[in-house]
């Protein structure tokens, strides 16, 4: 773990790599109501050994290479909405997607919008509605929903 991690800060830099503190806690779980019993019962769920911040999608497909090469585990966490355990680490490096949250492309004519794996529903929402367009799409979690991670 620690050769993939150095490699990693060696990539993306050691400001973009979370490796003790309480910010690693923050990742710990997403909303998933067995793993919020457990912390309710005193069992608590233990963070990430590390968490990763890519800055593009070049620097995710670099970090995915090398933990291919370590043998290390990675769980993608998006704006940790999910309710069925989606961005539970389970002792995995998570990487944090929220980065990635463009808007890349927007075609009136096709009605087709492309955005990075970070970008929250909200904001798409947002930015969509100054145009006179909607998703439409209003699940319990839109504060947190992120399009492409858990």
């Amino acid at each position: 773990m620690s050769n993939f991690l150095n490699d990693v800060e060696e990539l993306i830099g050691r400001d973009n790599v979370v490796t003790e503190g309480y910010e690693l806690s923050m990742f710990r779980r997403d909303w998933w109501s067995i793993l919020m019993l457990r912390e309710m019962l005193g069992r608590g769920v233990n963070p990430p050994p590390a968490v990763v911040r890519p800055r593009d999608v070049s620097d995710v497909i670099n970090i995915v290479r090398l933990a291919n090469r370590y043998g290390v585990c990675l769980v993608p966490y998006g704006g940790g909405s999910s309710v069925v355990g989606g961005a539970y680490h389970n002792g995995c490096v998570v990487i944090d997607m929220s980065r990635l949250n463009r808007i890349v492309e927007f075609s009136e004519e096709d009605l087709l919008i492309t955005v990075e794996t970070g970008a929250k529903v909200v904001d798409v929402e947002r930015w969509l509605n100054e145009r006179g367009y909607t998703l439409d799409y209003h699940p319990q979690s839109f504060q947190l929903l992120t399009i492409g991670a858990q």
